[in-house]
């Protein structure tokens, strides 16, 4: 990476004030949270995430890691959710 690139930096910057933002608009807004531990849990996670991004925000070893994570959905709610669309095509097809 060259010396006089900081866009990486600046990522890591941003992404850790917007961290910031969100325990900051957590604190002051209990009343989007269910219960008191989720707006606990919720704060920790974004503590930690801010925590992350400022020690690697001057780091010459840090670098953006692409992660690509795939959640298996359960084959009958797929199935019935296809179901739903082709009723609702063929209602339309009908008109």
């Amino acid at each position: 990476m060259a010396s006089n690139d900081i866009s990486w930096s600046l990522k890591w910057r941003r992404s850790g004030q917007k961290h910031l933002s969100n325990v900051q608009y957590a604190l002051y807004h209990p009343e989007d949270f269910p219960t008191e531990a989720d707006q606990i849990q919720k704060i920790r996670y974004e503590l930690r995430k801010a925590s992350e991004c400022f020690m690697f925000w001057d780091s010459d070893v840090a670098d953006w890691e692409k992660v690509h994570t795939e959640i298996p959905l359960d084959q009958t709610k797929v199935d019935k959710q296809n179901k739903h669309l082709e009723t609702l095509i063929s209602a339309e097809d009908s008109e």
